[in-house]
């Protein structure tokens, strides 16, 4: 089944890890003359974050749920859009995503600026438009 819509992070976010690696690995190079050699690891470490995370999909949004998938290895959740059940939205900064599972009432919570704005309205629309058919 294909998904109806997928979100990334944000290029600007991705960028911005991708910058920082670059630096930090070149910092690193010069750091071994002067014994500092742990910054070359941290450089390349933010360089394979960026890297892993430049095409991997957040969200997967199909028409009855939504896959999420916030890291490399963490685990896949699977939300039914009836199982949302509020939205907090802070500052249009942090976005708090209230959801039930097993009867217990869990959360997401995210930061909008590592997302493209397109993407966190449509996510937050979508939310919006399936707790006012629930109620």
């Amino acid at each position: 089944m294909e998904p109806v819509k997928t979100i990334k992070l944000s290029k600007k976010h991705v960028n911005k890890q991708m910058i920082m690696g670059v630096v930090l690995t070149i910092l690193g190079v010069v750091g071994l003359v002067i014994g500092a050699a742990h910054i070359l690891g941290l450089g390349i470490f933010f360089l394979v974050i960026a890297i892993v995370q430049k095409e991997r999909n957040i969200f997967k949004i199909f028409e009855n749920n939504l896959e999420m998938k916030m890291g490399p290895i963490a685990p896949t959740k699977y939300i039914r859009f009836t199982d949302f059940t509020r939205v907090e939205n802070i500052e249009d900064k942090k976005i708090t995503v209230y959801y039930k599972d097993a009867g217990k009432e869990r959360k997401i919570r995210l930061h909008s600026s590592v997302f493209e704005s397109d993407d966190i309205k449509y996510l937050l629309d979508l939310v919006d438009k399936n707790l006012q058919s629930a109620a």
